[in-house]
């Protein structure tokens, strides 16, 4: 049974017909996060009977359901596999995040060594420029 939720309460709730199922995978390397889809039975326009996997509104256009079709987990399994490779490749850039914040984290840290050298160059020449009077010692 699909269910829709907003804010906790319940909105919408069906059953299914025997030529949907719903897919969800877990998304690899997210904790918790999950990919859905559905795995319709349809007719193409041809009229011969095709799988689709569909993951977006757009997906749905021109989709006429084969109501007489029963999915197998035979017939379901291959789109599965194909639903997680497409949540590996959707969700590709969130599992770098954690890598580019280290990385500009140790940039950072580069930058101010870089900017306490450039103050201790430039106070060395102001030192030496104002002789043994300067009001600093390098």
């Amino acid at each position: 049974m699909a269910m829709l939720r907003q804010n906790g309460w319940k909105l919408n709730a069906f059953a299914l017909p025997d030529c949907v199922k719903r897919l969800v995978v877990p998304v690899p390397g997210l904790d918790g996060v999950e990919m859905v889809g559905y795995v319709v039975a349809c007719r193409s326009e041809s009229g011969s009977p095709e799988i689709r996997l569909v993951c977006a509104w757009e997906e749905l256009e021109g989709l006429e359901p084969a109501e007489t079709v029963e999915l197998t987990d035979t017939l379901v399994e291959p789109l599965r596999r194909r639903l997680e490779e497409r949540a590996q490749l959707e969700f590709a850039s969130v599992r770098t995040v954690p890598s580019i914040e280290r990385d500009n984290v140790r940039a950072a840290y580069g930058q101010e060594l870089l900017n306490f050298l450039v103050m201790d160059d430039l106070m060395g020449v102001r030192a030496r420029s104002a002789g043994e009077n300067a009001s600093f010692l390098v």
